[in-house]
């Protein structure tokens, strides 16, 4: 089914949402799972979140897309596929060279 039609994005979104449910119910058996581990060798709450709180300042937030400064110039936007806005930029591109 073609994710171009309505019943295709209702299809795929129906996918995504039983991908997305099945992840959760692998969450929840693998931290019950990980918490008995934990227990079973006298590892604490208090431990593993010491334990996190070393290695999460290494994690970075996303940028900012106002920050960059640098403008972009797309230039491979032409092609058969191009839609009606890609092909307004193709042939105005086309017609400044």
């Amino acid at each position: 089914m073609p994710f171009a039609s309505m019943e295709g994005r209702t299809h795929t979104l129906q996918e995504l949402k039983e991908i997305g449910d099945h992840f959760d119910a692998l969450d929840e058996k693998l931290s019950v799972w990980t918490r008995e581990f934990m227990r079973s060798r006298g590892v604490g709450i208090d431990l593993l979140q010491t334990e996190l709180a070393t290695l999460l300042p290494g994690m970075k937030v996303p940028h900012d897309p106002k920050q960059i400064r640098k403008k972009v110039q797309v230039t491979g936007a032409c092609g058969e596929s191009a839609t009606l806005s890609n092909a307004q930029l193709c042939s105005s591109q086309m017609s400044a060279t």
